[in-house]
């Protein structure tokens, strides 16, 4: 049976392939390795920031009480695991930054739970890509559906209810594709533009040309000799480059070269950053492409970030956690969901127009706006405000005739 399904996943999950190209780096009609593309700067940085971003947010369980209203549920039993310590071997930041970076690089992220007698997870382990295979069988009403996992590494078949399963685009619904998978041609470019200026400078940048001489033709030892004397100063040969080489009087050095900036190379390079950003839908902002942005932008751009980055990303998180941690019957008390004020607390202008909006028709009490920043209560600090000064149109209509009448008389 195992090697039944060893020949299954070699055949329909392209993993080994994957195995194998990720060893020769990229091939001629332009693949990129996840690994050969994480070492480019843009890709790593966007990764990086979207992984670390998500990490790093609080994540809570929250209950729905009879009136809608949510509250943190410090008693639910998975409260530990999602807020601190999912497994005994991760924490809540390293645990969620692999899930994202699987998710990102491989198209998929998974996670194993284990519940208590209750039926609510209360452990979280994180398992590689590589390591789980889906197994699918066609259902007669909802056609090709996911049956059950398979942990290679452990030889542990996994239900579809135990395993926390955070696809990225997806086709099926069942495996989620790499955002690489749809930037390899970009990449492909990036990485080639990447090569070449290294290349370029290590060869001693415009040193490509002519050298003539005015007095007849040379024997192959003076050939020799210049050419030696050449790559002494341009090449890498003595670990030097000191770019200065002393022709005889008779010879002239003559450029054939293609200037860096005539050749585009520094313009491909920079065209690259935004290309990239476009594919993991982040601002070039936040991976310090600061060329085409100003102070407003860069005051903006977490808000900016957690709108049209992050959001989709949390919502799919919190909603798979959600319909996996916790049994059916108790989901409908029962929300998961990241506190994303951290994020937008660096803008304090418009923090405080929120807040301040808020107390004043009474949607939040003192206390309430303290407690966001993290300070204690205060006496009276519990009551909820509300300005005196406004009223409704209907009663400042019949002020204004009351007045008139009184004037009239």
């Amino acid at each position: 049976m195992g090697l039944f399904r060893k020949n299954k996943r070699s055949k329909n999950s392209g993993t080994d392939g994957e195995a194998i190209l990720s060893a020769l780096g990229y091939t001629p009609n332009g693949y990129v390795s996840d690994s050969k593309a994480m070492r480019l700067a843009t890709v790593y940085a966007c990764v990086d920031k979207i992984s670390k971003s998500i990490a790093r947010l609080p994540l809570y369980p929250y209950e729905v009480c009879s009136d809608m209203r949510k509250r943190i549920a410090y008693s639910d039993s998975a409260f530990e695991m999602l807020c601190f310590e999912p497994s005994p071997h991760m924490t809540r930041f390293n645990l969620m930054r692999a899930l994202i970076v699987s998710a990102l690089l491989k198209g998929d992220g998974f996670a194993v739970l284990e519940r208590d007698t209750s039926g609510v997870a209360t452990s979280m382990v994180f398992r590689p890509y590589d390591a789980i295979m889906v197994e699918t069988e066609v259902n007669g009403e909802y056609g090709r559906q996911i049956c059950q996992y398979w942990d290679i590494e452990t030889n542990k078949i996994i239900d579809p209810s135990d395993m926390v399963h955070i696809m990225n685009f997806s086709y099926d619904g069942i495996r989620g594709v790499s955002t690489l998978e749809h930037a390899r041609r970009t990449l492909g470019l990036a990485d080639s533009s990447e090569e070449y200026a290294t290349k370029f400078f290590d060869a001693g940048g415009a040193s490509f040309g002519l050298l003539s001489t005015s007095e007849g033709r040379l024997n192959d030892g003076q050939r020799d000799q210049i050419r030696r004397e050449w790559l002494k100063n341009f090449n890498t040969i003595n670990g030097k480059k000191t770019g200065i080489v002393v022709l005889e009087s008779s010879i002239k050095y003559q450029s054939i070269a293609i200037n860096p900036v005539d050749a585009q190379l520094i313009e491909t390079r920079q065209f690259s950053v935004p290309e990239i950003c476009r594919f993991f839908d982040i601002s070039p902002v936040m991976v310090h492409d600061l060329s085409k942005s100003s102070y407003s932008t860069v005051e903006a751009v977490s808000i900016e970030f957690l709108t049209h980055t992050l959001s989709a990303h949390l919502s799919n998180i919190e909603l798979e956690l959600r319909r996996k941690i916790y049994p059916p019957k108790m989901r409908r008390k029962r929300v998961i969901g990241f506190d994303t004020s951290a994020i937008i607390r660096s803008d304090n202008t418009s923090q405080a127009n929120l807040y301040r909006t808020l107390g004043v028709i009474g949607a939040m009490t003192p206390n309430e706006v303290r407690e966001k920043f993290s300070m204690p209560p205060i006496e009276g600090g519990d009551d909820a405000y509300i300005q005196v000064n406004m009223q409704k149109l209907s009663t400042a209509a019949r002020v204004g005739v009351t007045t008139e009448e009184t004037q009239t008389k």
